[in-house]
């Protein structure tokens, strides 16, 4: 018997979700075709109070300067007194370091600078000392901005990891209903910036009590890195053949049994790079750490360094530096030991089969 297919109706809920989607898209659409459109407009349309949607003049200026100074030798040891008989009437230099990043460099060489000499134009040639460094490691404010640093990074990336298993778990394993939409507000509150949600997060943190404490910190990190983080491990988790599951519970075996014992130890990658990237969030940020935490006792690093050396009559870019090459070595030291996981974690999960 001959039947007619339907044909799918469009329901207002239809419209409402493309609607939203297109203007959520174009939202972010557009302040990529502003630094686009921007990298190749002159100084002159760059700096005008008259927003120029198109470029009137396309220009690679930026660029030319941006690739000309990109990299620059970690050291350089020149002749003595080789300006006066080269013919260009520069230092010949003898000995070069390895090529890197500017601005590495100029972080690292005014860190070993003496304060007198931060804004003097010699680069590793010239009087070096640790005073800077020697001064930060020593100084109890510092160490415990770096001390509240590791609780709320380590705490926050913890507390992901355990959500975003769980979450990950459920999503891929349980069919109820709902799962789907909730699925969708689960990656859909990734699409807000961090500055409006910090709005209602603020808002909601001083209802409960929580504002100026490590939880505002912990919390607002969690719900950050929730979405990333459990669409990651949902990925893991579809690759588990649900058969090994099923003999499990023949053995007797009950969920959570199944979860910790069997399912999240083969999933061991993708946890530790949900870890790492929970805890560079956490340590690198500064918006949610200057907003959320007012009381100097509890600041984290970042806002800590801030407020300390950052000055509206000046700056003591000796310390900031120093103290910026101290808070690399906790992120450093953690992906040298476990970017074996990460890399796996960022790639296993991708694979079917």
């Amino acid at each position: 018997m001959d039947t007619k297919k339907k044909k799918k109706k469009i329901s207002p809920y239809m419209v409402f979700s493309t609607i939203v989607i297109i203007l959520l898209a174009i939202a972010f659409a557009f302040p990529l075709y502003w630094i686009l459109t921007g990298s190749f407009k002159t100084q002159i349309s760059i700096n005008s109070t008259t927003p120029e949607w198109w470029p009137s003049e396309w220009v690679a200026t930026n660029y030319d300067k941006l690739f000309s100074r990109q990299k620059s030798p970690l050291w350089e040891f020149a002749v003595p007194f080789s300006s006066h008989f080269s013919a260009d009437g520069k230092d010949i230099i003898w000995w070069a370091g390895p090529q890197v990043p500017a601005a590495v460099l100029w972080l690292i060489n005014t860190a070993l600078k003496p304060t007198s000499e931060t804004f003097s134009s010699y680069f590793f040639v010239g009087p070096l000392t640790l005073d800077n460094i020697i001064h930060i490691v020593t100084d109890p404010k510092i160490m415990g901005y770096l001390k509240n640093s590791l609780i709320v990074s380590f705490g926050s990336s913890l507390m992901a990891t355990i959500v975003c298993a769980f979450a990950g778990y459920s999503f891929a394993k349980f069919r109820y209903r709902g799962r789907k939409f909730v699925m969708g507000m689960f990656m859909m509150s990734q699409a807000f910036p961090q500055a409006i949600l910090l709005l209602s997060i603020y808002s909601l943190m001083n209802k409960t009590g929580l504002l100026g404490s490590y939880w505002a910190l912990l919390i607002s990190y969690v719900v950050f890195t929730l979405p990333v983080g459990t669409w990651t491990l949902k990925s893991y988790f579809d690759n588990i053949p649900d058969s090994l599951i099923e003999s499990a519970k023949i053995d007797g075996a009950g969920h959570w049994r199944i979860m910790t014992k069997i399912v999240f130890p083969m999933v061991v990658p993708g946890m530790t790079s949900i870890a790492i990237y929970g805890f560079v969030w956490s340590w690198n940020d500064l918006l949610y750490s200057m907003t959320l935490v007012t009381d100097t006792a509890k600041r984290t690093l970042a806002s800590g360094l801030v407020m300390t050396f950052l000055g509206e009559a000046s700056t003591n870019w000796g310390y900031m530096m120093a103290a910026s090459i101290v808070a690399a070595v906790p992120v450093t030291v953690i992906f040298v030991f476990l970017q074996r996981y990460f890399i796996q974690g960022l790639t296993a999960g991708a694979v079917k089969g």
